[in-house]
């Protein structure tokens, strides 16, 4: 058996895999009950997620306001990985 990884570990692995020449930031809590903050840039778009443990993440895109919140919180370590990258792909049409 393998060693266990942390939810934001699989998904800054899954990020790494399917998005070529991606940057990926961590800005750890204060506090074990914080959040921990993620930003993902590709090619000049970026992307933040909030990942709460035991609760999940939110992921932004750049447009987003100070204290507007996530535009979608999914649970699932896959599901945020789908959200970032369709996010990054989708500003990179809008940019070209």
């Amino acid at each position: 058996m393998g060693a266990m990884t942390s939810p934001l570990d699989e998904l800054q692995a899954q990020l790494k895999r399917r998005v070529a020449g991606v940057d990926i930031r961590v800005d750890a809590p204060a506090s074990a009950s914080g959040s921990w903050w993620i930003d993902v840039e590709n090619d000049g778009v970026i992307a933040s997620v909030e990942w709460r443990p035991n609760i999940g993440f939110g992921i932004a895109g750049p447009n987003g306001g100070y204290g507007e919140g996530a535009d979608v919180v999914v649970d699932d370590v896959a599901k945020a990985a789908d959200e970032v990258v369709r996010l990054l792909e989708r500003r990179a049409a809008v940019a070209r």
